[in-house]
């Protein structure tokens, strides 16, 4: 047991001096290697959550305010869409939050979002495809939210005809948006 509580504390030392950028020469053993790159994929998948629902957040406060539908959709999403435990669901809407009060704008976070994930068109049309699914959801598509769709799907190079198929898609839809709507209603 003593040797495992060794072993676990150099790679937490290990791992803070990799994440500080320290490095040194053991970080060229495999195991090292595969520590580093875990880092990075907790990097990455922290960023792609915060981007995502920073661009969330204003494309549902995008008018102003959010309906209680477009937060219960919001909820939803981190519930049912990621499979959020309640803790994390939790710092997730806290990313949201700052997000919505966020100083960038809209098309700041696009960018950022296409600068990182631009390799990956599939991301691209993926988060378009959840904007317009929250801006949906209130049975009401605003100027303003359409706006920042419009511009996200720009951003990503998306065809307008595309960005109208999964428009499309959404509309026929509609049951789900209802659901959620009743829900909102019965809180």
């Amino acid at each position: 047991m003593q040797l495992l509580e060794i072993f676990c504390d150099i790679l937490e030392k290990i791992c803070l001096r990799l994440q500080q950028g320290n490095p040194s020469s053991f970080e060229r053993w495999p195991l090292f290697v595969l520590l580093r790159a875990r880092l990075d994929l907790e990097q990455r998948r922290k960023g792609i959550l915060e981007l995502t629902l920073a661009m969330i957040a204003k494309v549902t406060y995008a008018d102003g305010r959010a309906s209680e539908t477009e937060l219960m959709a919001v909820e939803d999403f981190l519930h049912y869409g990621l499979g959020l435990s309640t803790s994390h669901k939790i710092a997730a809407l806290e990313l949201f939050r700052k997000g919505r009060s966020s100083t960038r704008t809209f098309e700041d976070y696009a960018r950022e979002y296409v600068k990182c994930y631009g390799s990956h068109p599939d991301l691209l049309e993926n988060l378009v495809d959840i904007l317009i699914a929250v801006a949906f959801v209130d049975k009401e598509l605003d100027p303003a939210e359409e706006r920042l769709i419009k511009a996200a799907a720009d951003i990503f190079r998306i065809a307008d005809s595309d960005l109208q198929q999964i428009v499309s898609r959404h509309e026929l839809y509609e049951g789900y948006a209802a659901y959620i709507r009743e829900r909102a209603k019965k809180r």
